[in-house]
């Protein structure tokens, strides 16, 4: 999942588990210790919209629910 990958390069601190749409689970962890983080995607729309313009769609996920 392109999203998962980006988020990967990103998380330095802390793990993120994230299930996608599809209900399957990616893990991106930092090499630091830190919070631990679980988000799962319901939307499947949401994956693109996030690469777009991740600012937006989050918070518009996040209202969504």
């Amino acid at each position: 999942m392109l999203v998962a990958r980006a988020l990967a390069r990103l998380i330095r601190t802390g793990s993120l588990t994230l299930f996608d749409a599809r209900g399957q689970r990616h893990v991106c962890g930092g090499t630091l210790p830190g919070p631990r983080v679980t988000v799962r995607l319901t939307d499947p729309a949401l994956h693109r919209r996030l690469l777009l313009n991740p600012y937006m769609a989050v918070g518009e996920a996040y209202m969504d629910g």
